[in-house]
């Protein structure tokens, strides 16, 4: 069966808005309550941590309940179309909230709305890949509708982290009012978006012919899908890793604090420019393999990272460029390679995306806090000269990760027997 491009484009456009609700969101959120309520960072601190453990505590439930509401014809788009609405309305909430009298409401108001606007972003995350499973019937056709899903991602992501500032500058505005803006503009392209795209997508009635219960321990008992999840745990901390530490690499390593901006720039325009070429060769040839020859680059890559210092600072500028050509494979392969473990789990496919969702948010957790605590115990200080922990620093951002990225290959070698032997990593070279 054909998987037109048109279909492919009117599924991708619906991750453009959904990339704002994410990282953007950690980035932007502190600095606005910090600025216009006067919360304190360690509060606002307090309060995203706990939001981000019942973030990852619900996954699970928000898969079960979605698949028991597709079981009984409320299928997987009225629920993105619901949470889509409720979350273009959360969002603004959070970023316009009523002038409340006492601080304590505006801390209650913090919390609630953000909690409930991760929910509902996570039913609308979880169908949404749930759909390019079902639709998505071979391999090919899985790496093409993750690929343009992560290009439209990626630049959602840039415009949500660089939006503010730049309707800040253009309109010569403060700052904190140009959330106002942030928030009607998501709330306007989320809701096209979701009506002018993924509500257009033809999706198979296999929905009305679900069998007669759904087995959601067929999730947890899945042998490759487990081995599949340790995979991306590990992976997913290696690349997390970067993340959390950089802004201090920028800062205290390479001391060129104002160029963090141009070096993420440089970064997700070439992991954006490039994303179709891998693409081409994840069609072309072996998945796992073409993934193992990425990470290698990317292990090459970050080698290089640890050994720059101030005097070769603007060599990073490189590193920032191929860390973002080499990101690719790991964006796209997951979620196809869930997507093929699914076909024979149908009726749990929400459950199976919805731990792939947790295991991407433990990833990050792990890895933000296993930085900070690292660098703590060597008692860094961010802008102070504190020589051991600033030596301390290209460890965590490049050897840690290249550590954790050399047990990703070797796991994906075995991986690769493993799902061949069981039949299910199947090599159907079937033409879309």
């Amino acid at each position: 069966m054909t998987l037109h491009r048109s279909q492919i484009f009117l599924y991708s456009l619906l991750a453009f808005p959904l990339s704002f609700v994410g990282l953007p969101i950690y980035i932007n959120i502190s600095d606005f309550y910090a600025k216009e309520f006067g919360l304190s960072l360690s509060l606002i601190g307090i309060i995203l941590i706990l939001v981000r453990f019942i973030d990852i505590a619900q996954d699970i439930f928000v898969g079960y309940i979605s698949d028991k509401l597709a079981f009984h014809h409320f299928y997987r788009k009225k629920i993105i179309s619901f949470s889509v609405i409720c979350l273009a309305i959360l969002f603004y909430g959070l970023f316009n909230p009523p002038q409340f009298s006492q601080q304590w409401l505006v801390i209650l108001w913090f919390f609630i709305v953000l909690t409930l606007t991760y929910t509902f972003f996570n039913f609308a995350v979880i169908n949404y890949e749930a759909i390019a499973a079902i639709i998505a019937k071979n391999e090919k056709q899985r790496v093409a509708i993750n690929s343009a899903k992560e290009f439209s991602g990626l630049l959602g992501f840039l415009t949500a982290t660089i939006l503010p500032h730049l309707i800040s500058s253009f309109y010569n505005i403060n700052i904190s009012d140009s959330y106002i803006f942030l928030g009607l503009f998501f709330a306007v392209i989320v809701i096209c978006a979701n009506f002018m795209g993924i509500a257009r997508v033809r999706v198979d009635s296999y929905q009305t012919r679900l069998a007669k219960k759904i087995n959601v321990k067929k999730v947890f008992s899945h042998k490759e899908f487990l081995f599949f999840l340790t995979i991306l745990l590990i992976n997913g901390m290696a690349v997390s890793l970067p993340s959390a530490s950089i802004i201090f690499y920028v800062e205290d390593v390479l001391l060129l604090k104002n160029s963090f901006g141009k070096f993420l720039a440089v970064y997700f325009l070439s992991a954006i420019l490039f994303i179709f070429w891998w693409k081409f060769l994840l069609q072309k040839y072996d998945r796992i393999k073409i993934w193992i020859i990425s990470i290698i680059g990317s292990i090459l890559t970050f080698f290089f990272a640890f050994l720059l210092d101030s005097t070769t600072a603007n060599y990073f500028y490189l590193i920032c460029f191929f860390s973002g050509i080499f990101l690719g494979p790991d964006l796209i392969n997951p979620p196809a390679f869930i997507a093929t473990i699914t076909q024979k789990n149908k009726n749990e496919i929400s459950s199976f995306f919805a731990m792939f969702n947790m295991t991407n948010k433990i990833a990050l957790m792990i890895a933000s806090s296993s930085a900070l605590l690292i660098l703590g115990f060597f008692e860094y200080k961010p802008g102070g000269d504190s020589g051991l922990g600033i030596s301390v620093i290209p460890y965590v951002y490049a050897v840690l990760p290249c550590f954790l990225k050399i047990i990703v290959v070797i796991l994906l070698l075995r991986f690769s027997k493993f799902s061949l032997n069981s039949a299910i990593y199947a090599k159907n070279r079937q033409h879309p």
